[in-house]
């Protein structure tokens, strides 16, 4: 999700050293500011106190996943072939509209 900020601008020619800046703002809000951070905070504080094993549960999870980066394991979550997949379509698309628009080649 954070690659798309400099994968989208790359497709409109944007280029810029700037385009790192739309992932990490997106994941410092998303971490510190809102979602991530209030959610956790409610789960770990609900579990504590009504259900001790989810509680264990969620500090197994924070230990495998990392909230930012996926690991290499997820090469083989049929997901992450899906979600691919589907990128791969709309971008083919998107190049088919724009040769039909232009009249010219690929790029």
């Amino acid at each position: 999700m954070h690659a798309a900020f400099p994968l989208l601008l790359y497709g409109s020619d944007m280029l810029a050293p700037l385009e790192i800046l739309g992932p990490i703002a997106n994941y410092i809000f998303l971490r510190y500011v809102g979602g991530d951070k209030e959610k956790e905070a409610s789960q770990e504080e609900r579990y504590t106190t009504e259900d001790p094993a989810k509680k264990e549960q969620l500090e197994e999870y924070r230990s495998q996943k990392n909230s930012f980066w996926p690991g290499v394991e997820e090469v083989k979550n049929t997901w992450t072939w899906v979600v691919l997949g589907c990128g791969a379509v709309v971008v083919a698309f998107e190049h088919t509209l724009r040769m039909y628009h232009t009249g010219g080649g690929w790029l």
